[in-house]
């Protein structure tokens, strides 16, 4: 009867929390609108998150979200604007006008022709001289003085995938009304003076893809350029300075070896409205590097190597409208750095840990509409800008510090079952006069470290409703409070206590058990309230030392709006050492020693039972609860450990995640420990049960015990059964030492006696 009532509580429980876990996990699915996180993919019902959104994979049913429009911020690109204007506009196609073309080339809009992938090594001369265009990509030409020296009225040329090595010089000579030149992915190193001779109405030189090294600029003051496109070569621009380019509007140099910008790389371009400089190996910028740019209005550093900026670089880029420094190992911005940005609309700081971040660095941005981040946590600093991302940690948005409903309905659920359950066991354990003093001293105080995760929740329930709806403005205010910060260490503190003591009796119950004669007798009620206090006095410990060591900060517990630090969401932030000592050292440690000793005890039980003659000693009902705690600590701690481990090795975890360990993994054992080590004993089944449960069986069962004891022992071993009398009637597991003491002497009478 006792083993089957033991099985069916420990498979309700796990039932009732595999149920509660699917139902939150079903309700938090996105359903019928989309909620703050997600967005619809186009007119469907269809919601993905976030972080799916221009990821360059296709989650929408029709791509919706790798839409240009959707994942172009077009802040600043203005030029580009008009350009893509200007290419619908000439999307009408008309028949051609020329009247000789090559075999296998096609003509199309009056005098455009194009010759792809038809070998040619050589641009063809039998072409109507009154061409236009001339697109003549994926072939192998070779170029030469003359050979477009017949075709004096083109205004494009494009000579891509080619593997052109060298212009000739003089090549374009001739070419006074060409304005677009294509030399992408090519192989060329250089570019000489004399290239581009002539060129006088050149607006597009692009240059993408080669292996240019050196370009002599003197090649390009005769010209009218206003887009110049040298992406992905290998330029440095060491001492170099552009010439007086009065039209030239976008430079593109992203992907080169530039490493340094002196003072008068850019102090001619004037007119420059778009610069690119990402992913170069940017090192150092002269704080004069912009001095002239009046007129840009985009400027892209991202996926540099700048650490430091001079608080002064930026002050003359008044018109800048889009700015991007991300994944730059920058680590403190200067306070003046973006004061004469008034016009600054889109502003990207992603990758990047920005150590003295504070309001004041944005507060001048009052133009601002978008800001985006590595953290959530950033977008505390910018209260006032209208779309920040990431607009969630998993945790928070910025209305409401708990995202979803299902989170906020959880938090109180979990808070109340925590309360209910620990509340009845200090109830009982206070009513009751015939407990176990010592046993009842430790359960005692694990109901409390676990009515301060209850605490903890509830004061994260209640700051949720009062943040409801304008948590945006609220939260940097919170989270750098003294009060996110003590709420944190209520927690934490309540973690490390009831991991301790729940390492502490396990301890107590394997030396009675499993060691029945190694000198270790059941403790005083002095010795457990100095172990206790002690218990407690570490675990307060391990919750303070971060605040007193980042004495000038509450950044440690204030990471996110839960104030918890378990840095999965930003392993490597700052304490990430401390967080992966707690729950990696410290706890992974308890959870481990708790399941050996549980272990080593079920051995211990199951050899005492083979050693006697008493089969009914209830050890399968221990069993079962050995397995049923062990069981628990691992569902709560081991997801843990694994997502801290999986965050440290850099791998990403889903920011949804990080809610529902804080908010429901973490309190699994505060919420069942009253049922693990108090309802599901058979003192407290009895009094929760009593018109079900035969108390007769019980002192049935200690009668047996204690007969079967003072028969198999000696007169010495008799004693220490008399003087535990009384307190067997109230724990069954007191008897357990002696019985594995009687069958340990057993045993070795045994032995004797064979070996004789």
């Amino acid at each position: 009867m006792q083993c089957r009532r033991s099985v069916v509580c420990g498979i309700g429980l796990i039932s009732i929390v595999i149920l509660l876990a699917s139902v939150t996990f079903f309700l938090s699915q996105d359903t019928g609108s989309c909620t703050e996180g997600t967005f619809p993919c186009g007119n469907s019902t269809v919601c993905v998150p976030q972080r799916f959104l221009c990821n360059g994979h296709s989650d929408c049913p029709n791509g919706e979200d790798e839409d240009v429009y959707t994942c172009t911020d077009t802040h600043g690109n203005a030029f580009i604007q008009e350009v893509v204007l200007q290419r619908k506009a000439q999307q009408r196609q008309e028949e051609c006008k020329l009247d000789h073309i090559p075999n296998d080339c096609r003509c199309r809009d009056k005098t455009r022709v194009f010759c792809r992938h038809l070998g040619l090594t050589e641009v063809p001369q039998d072409i109507s001289d009154h061409v236009t265009r001339l697109i003549l990509v994926n072939n192998s030409i070779k170029l030469s003085r003359d050979s477009f020296k017949r075709y004096t009225n083109l205004e494009l040329i494009h000579l891509g995938w080619n593997d052109i090595e060298e212009l000739p010089d003089g090549v374009f000579e001739g070419q006074r009304i060409l304005s677009r030149l294509f030399l992408t992915n090519n192989k060329l190193t250089e570019l000489r003076a004399g290239t581009l001779k002539d060129l006088t109405h050149l607006s597009w030189l692009v240059l993408q893809d080669n292996h240019i090294v050196h370009i002599d600029l003197d090649a390009l003051k005769d010209s009218s350029l206003t887009w110049l496109d040298i992406t992905r070569n290998c330029l440095t621009l060491d001492g170099l300075t552009f010439p007086e380019l009065p039209r030239l509007k976008q430079l593109i140099l992203d992907e080169n070896a530039i490493e340094e910008i002196g003072e008068n790389t850019f102090a001619n371009l004037r007119a420059l409205q778009t610069l690119d400089l990402n992913k170069n190996s940017l090192r150092h910028i002269h704080p004069n590097a912009f001095g002239n740019l009046h007129n840009l209005q985009e400027l892209d550093m991202a996926n540099n190597q700048l650490q430091t900026l001079d608080p002064t670089v930026f002050h003359n880029l008044t018109a800048v409208m889009k700015l991007s420094l991300t994944n730059n190992p920058l680590r403190v911005l200067p306070t003046q750095l973006f004061s004469k940005m008034k016009h600054l609309k889109s502003l990207q700081l992603g990758h990047i840990e920005i150590e003295n971040v504070g309001v004041e660095i944005f507060s001048h941005l009052a133009a601002l509409d978008f800001v985006y981040f590595g953290k959530f946590h950033y977008c505390t600093y910018t209260p006032a800008v209208r779309i920040c991302r990431p607009n969630t940690d998993g945790v928070s948005s910025l209305k409401h510090l708990l995202v979803k409903p299902i989170l906020r309905v959880t938090v109180w659920v979990v808070a109340a079952v925590t309360c209910l359950g620990n509340g009845l066991v200090l109830w009982g354990r206070f009513s009751s006069r015939d407990e176990n003093r010592v046993h009842s001293l430790v359960i005692k105080n694990l109901a409390v470290s676990d009515l301060l995760m209850a605490f903890y929740l509830l004061v994260i329930g209640i700051q949720d409703c009062q943040f409801r709806g304008n948590y945006h403005k609220e939260a940097h205010k919170w989270m750098s409070s003294w009060g996110c910060t003590l709420i944190g260490m209520v927690a934490m503190t309540s973690s490390e206590v009831s991991v301790l003591i729940l390492v502490f009796l396990s301890m107590e119950r394997f030396l009675l058990i499993a060691v029945p004669f190694g000198g270790h007798q059941s403790m005083s009620t002095r010795t457990t309230s100095l172990s206790l206090t002690i218990i407690w006095t570490v675990g307060f410990c391990l919750a303070s030392i971060p605040v007193l060591y980042w004495k000038n900060t509450t950044r440690f517990y204030g990471t996110n709006g839960m104030c918890f630090p378990l840095h999965i969401d930003d392993p490597f932030f700052m304490g990430w050492q401390y967080s992966a000592f707690i729950f990696l050292g410290v706890n992974f440690s308890g959870l481990v020693l708790i399941a050996v000793l549980y272990t080593w005890m079920f051995v211990s039980i199951w050899k005492t039972r083979h050693a006697t003659p008493l089969s009914s000693v209830g050890d399968f009902e221990f069993v079962i609860r050995f397995f049923f705690i062990v069981l628990t600590d691992a569902g709560c701690w081991a997801p843990i450990i694994v997502l801290k481990l999986i965050a440290l090795s850099r791998v990403h975890i889903p920011a949804d995640l990080y809610a529902w360990v804080v908010v429901f993994i973490l309190p699994v054992n505060s919420a069942v420990n009253p049922l693990l080590y108090t309802f599901t004993t058979p003192k407290y089944r009895g009094q929760l049960f009593k018109f079900g449960w035969p108390r007769e069986s019980q002192k049935g069962l200690v009668t047996r015990l204690q007969s079967t004891a003072d028969t198999g022992c000696s007169s010495s071993s008799s004693t220490r059964i008399m003087v535990q009398k009384k307190d067997a009637e109230s724990n069954l597991y007191s008897m357990l030492p002696l019985m594995a003491g009687c069958s340990q002497l057993q045993a070795r009478a045994n032995n004797r006696l064979h070996s004789t």
